[in-house]
C-alpha cells in the first residue's frame, strides 16, 4: 500500500457524480454478514475497470471473502484486506461464476476464462476533504470507512454530523461516487451495501466539510491502469 501524492485543489469541479458516467456497478446488499469492507472495495474495482477500460463489471464479493487470509469475513475487516486479497489470488473473477452466500467459505478456484478485473495495488489518501473531492474527481470513486450509527435510520436528504456519529469510532466501509451542493449545503454521495431499498436507492448524502462521521479516516482505493502505461486523468460528469 502506497500513499497517493497530493492534487492541486484548486482546480477541483464544484461537483461531481460518477453514476451520471454509468461507471457506478448496481447497488448490493450485504445482509447479515458484515462484509462491507469487501464490498467496497469490489464496487471501487468495479468503477475505475469501467472508467479507464470502458468495461463495467460486476465481480465477485465471495471470492474476497471466501479468500482473504487478512480480513475475518462475515465478521468484519478493513478494505485494505480485500485489495491485498485481490492481489494474492491475482485476479477476480465475476458474481456469475463465484456468487455471493452471505456467508464465509471455502477458497476455491474458478476457470481462468472467467476472468474479469485485477488490480496493480492500492493507495491511501490524504485525510483531507478537499484533496479527497480532487482524487475523485480526477481518479474516481474511492472507497471510505465510516461510523454507521447516523446511517441506520437515514431515510432521505443530506445527513448532518451529530454527537452520535464521532469521527473516531468508524465502523462501515462504502463506496464515494461523487459530491455537490443542494441550497448551499455541501454533501458527499456514498454507495452503500444495504440494498435499493434503504436510503436513496442504496446512496447516501452526508455532510461535507467537517470530517463528518470520520470520512476522512481512512480513505483508500484501488489502483487500475493498462499495464506499463502511466494512470490517465479522467473526467467527472458534474
Amino acid at each position: 500500500m502506497r500513499r497517493a501524492d497530493r492534487l492541486r485543489t484548486g482546480e477541483v469541479a464544484k461537483s461531481c457524480d460518477w453514476r451520471k458516467a454509468g461507471a457506478v456497478s448496481a447497488v448490493k446488499n450485504q445482509g447479515y454478514c458484515h462484509s462491507s469492507w469487501a464490498f467496497a472495495a469490489v464496487s471501487n474495482i468495479e468503477s475505475l475497470w469501467n472508467i479507464h477500460f470502458h468495461q463495467p463489471r460486476n465481480l465477485s464479493v465471495q471470492e474476497v471473502l471466501d479468500c482473504s487470509q487478512c480480513g475475518a469475513g462475515c465478521r468484519g475487516g478493513y478494505v485494505w484486506d480485500a485489495f491485498t486479497t485481490v492481489l494474492n489470488i491475482r485476479y477476480l473473477t465475476s458474481e456469475t461464476a463465484y456468487p455471493y452466500k452471505e456467508r464465509e467459505g471455502k477458497c476455491h478456484d474458478v476457470d481462468q476464462a472467467k476472468e474479469c478485473a485485477w488490480i496493480q495495488g492500492f493507495e491511501t489518501l490524504p485525510g483531507d476533504e478537499e484533496e479527497i473531492a480532487a482524487h475523485v474527481a480526477t481518479w474516481g470513486p474511492i472507497t471510505v470507512t465510516l461510523n454507521s450509527a447516523v446511517m441506520k435510520h437515514y431515510k432521505k436528504g443530506i445527513s448532518q454530523p451529530t454527537a452520535r456519529c464521532s469521527p473516531d469510532q468508524v465502523n462501515h466501509v462504502a463506496l464515494l461516487v461523487g459530491y455537490g451542493t443542494e441550497n448551499k449545503t455541501p454533501y458527499w454521495i456514498i454507495k452503500n451495501s444495504w440494498g435499493k431499498e434503504w436510503g436513496e436507492k442504496g446512496y447516501y448524502r452526508l455532510f461535507r466539510g467537517t470530517n463528518a462521521c470520520g470520512i476522512t479516516m481512512f480513505p483508500v482505493t484501488a489502483i487500475v491502469h493498462s499495464p506499463g502505461a502511466p494512470r490517465q486523468k479522467v473526467h467527472c460528469p458534474s
